[in-house]
């Protein structure tokens, strides 16, 4: 329970503006996907199904695996080694047969090389 005491209850009554974390720990807001950007050289599909064997072989259910699982199909696809979301690291992976391994998660964590410039352009 986020409120335990009768003053964070009274503060709470003043709030205008509530911001939603995207996990979903705390809140229980429907996040919904916006887009992908495909900064590869594969095609829309490849990635459709690299990005689906990843979040489907996760079997959590917090708002952000609900709204990629939603935004991606399920592909029929068999995942050799599959490494868990950790606050930790911000990033979960997957080995897919034939495929190849493939991490989702943030940017700065899974691009850490990467400049902030590019990341916001994109």
């Amino acid at each position: 329970m986020l409120v335990r005491n009768l003053p964070a209850i009274e503060t709470l009554a003043r709030v205008d503006t509530l911001c939603l974390d995207k996990t979903g720990t705390i809140t229980t807001g429907q996040l919904k996907f916006a887009r992908k950007v495909n900064m590869s050289d594969v095609s829309d599909e490849y990635l459709d199904k690299t990005i689906g064997a990843v979040i489907y072989a996760d079997e959590d259910s917090n708002e952000t695996a609900l709204a990629l699982k939603n935004a991606f199909k399920k592909p029929d696809l068999k995942i050799n080694k599959y490494i868990p979301f950790a606050s930790e690291r911000k990033w979960s992976g997957a080995d897919v047969e034939n495929l190849g391994s493939f991490v989702i998660g943030a940017p700065q964590f899974v691009l850490p090389n990467m400049s902030d410039d590019t990341r916001q352009k994109n």
